[in-house]
């Protein structure tokens, strides 16, 4: 056993068994054991499992945004809004946990959303009021409903996570990216505007969710 651990140990561990049996599989012993410390270590840390659960969403939240700012801000197009929701998709899918928060009928998420009038669910990856400043800033289709089309991209997130993972995954991605180009691009606007906003989401939630 080992007598001490960093925090992000105990979340690694919580994420890897969160990734094996679910939500509804996590235990504080399964990630003590997985995490090689005594039972006890992960109550010194998180008072319950709900609040350890939480923590990984939120270290997997603010890790999967962070990768998502360094491939818009490397993108000569990542300020348009199909850029910015294929990176932002890439993003969350290179994340098994979040993946999970998809297709999970325990994920813990709704209800702690809820409780804490969380308006940045990971499912929702770019919401309508997002979309709403893309369009006042002339790079969305002003025509287009935000919260339908924010509504139907969630949607079809759900559907990309309950298949198996393969290597085509990137290719739907990208796919919906090529349609969002032609039916939500406007082709104005100015890009660094669209990065400027999705850098101060980014900011908005790593702050409201960062564990340091």
């Amino acid at each position: 056993m080992r007598p001490s651990i960093p925090t992000s140990d105990l979340l690694d561990a919580a994420a890897s068994v969160i990734v094996d049996r679910g939500f509804s599989g996590v235990r504080m012993d399964a990630v003590a054991a997985r995490a090689g410390v005594a039972k006890g270590v992960p109550y010194g840390r998180f008072a319950s499992k709900q609040e350890l659960l939480l923590a990984v969403i939120d270290r997997e939240l603010v890790e999967a945004i962070r990768h998502a700012a360094r491939l818009v801000a490397d993108d000569p197009e990542g300020g348009r809004f199909s850029r910015l929701w294929l990176h932002s998709s890439a993003a969350l899918a290179s994340r098994p946990v979040l993946v999970r928060l998809y297709v999970d009928p325990d994920s813990p998420l709704p209800a702690a959303a809820e409780a804490r009038r969380d308006r940045l669910d990971a499912r929702a990856l770019l919401g309508a009021e997002f979309i709403r400043d893309l369009q006042r800033a002339d790079l969305v289709d002003p025509h287009l409903n935000a919260a339908a089309l924010a509504t139907n991209l969630t949607l079809w997130n759900y559907g990309l996570a309950a298949r198996e993972p393969g290597e085509n995954n990137h290719d739907l991605i990208a796919g919906m990216a090529g349609l969002l180009a032609r039916g939500a691009d406007t082709g104005r606007g100015d890009l660094e505007e669209g990065k400027a906003l999705f850098a101060a989401f980014a900011e908005r939630l790593i702050e409201d969710r960062s564990l340091s």
